[in-house]
């Protein structure tokens, strides 16, 4: 992900910045900014809304990697959180803990909304520079709260794509006289899902046979969501090292602003 930063330097690695004051600093000032929209000249324009945005974007973008300073800078976001008297479930997003703060106790739709866009932009890997006009080109805050995602799958869409993904597979070639016992012979060529135990020799025992339309499908999805987290975790590492420079640099460049 790319970020608005132009030639900023932060040299993290002899704490030259402390990463929890600077947390702390972009969110009083973000505050102040959405103070000053809420009841200046500014109200009824979505300018400087889509700034805040931005700069809220750019730092829960700060705040995602595994370096030493993202997770101190996680630390004093949910200190700051408690202190403002929000208090956030465990599995509560950072995307969601930055909005709540920053615009604080107003309509719970609005935080939604807000939410909502910033965290759909994070799923289509959206650079920081190009928020606003991802906002924009997509119709607006309301148009992408009420949207489903441009990747969104349904149960049939994504069941259907893993018939696809296993339709070359040939993991192994399983029969006995117990199977074929209770097998459907008038199912010769139709997908099933095999009940089965795995072994401790690394063999399987089968113990069941399903033919049932709504079995298959919850298991032709659970599968279809295995393989993409696969792909998913390997594009993550190969971005980890590359992205880290950049979330070092993300807010600092709201700090310059």
């Amino acid at each position: 992900m790319e970020t608005t930063t132009k030639d900023v330097v932060l040299n993290n690695k002899t704490n030259a910045i402390d990463p929890a004051k600077q947390v702390v600093q972009v969110l009083d000032r973000l505050i102040t900014d959405r103070q000053g929209w809420e009841v200046g000249a500014y109200r009824a324009s979505n300018e400087m809304l889509y700034s805040i945005l931005t700069n809220c974007y750019a730092l829960d973008y700060s705040l995602s990697g595994n370096e030493e300073y993202s997770k101190k800078r996680r630390v004093a976001l949910n200190d700051y959180a408690k202190k403002q008297g929000y208090n956030f479930k465990p599995e509560t997003l950072t995307v969601n803990k930055i909005v709540k703060c920053v615009f604080g106790d107003v309509q719970r739709s609005r935080i939604s909304a807000y939410s909502k866009v910033l965290r759909e932009a994070k799923k289509q890997k959206v650079a920081v520079a190009d928020l606003v006009k991802f906002i924009t080109d997509n119709g607006g805050i309301q148009e992408i709260r009420m949207s489903k995602s441009a990747t969104y799958k349904s149960p049939k869409q994504k069941a259907a794509l893993a018939v696809e993904l296993v339709s070359t597979n040939k993991l192994a070639v399983v029969k006995s006289q117990e199977i074929s016992e209770v097998i459907n012979v008038e199912k010769v060529d139709d997908q099933c899902v095999l009940i089965a135990k795995q072994q401790a020799d690394g063999s399987f025992l089968v113990q069941g046979v399903v033919y049932s339309t709504t079995a298959l499908n919850a298991a032709l999805v659970a599968m279809y969501g295995a393989e993409n987290t696969q792909v998913k975790n390997k594009e993550e590492k190969q971005e980890a090292a590359n992205d880290s420079d950049l979330r070092a640099a993300a807010i600092q460049s709201i700090v310059n602003q």
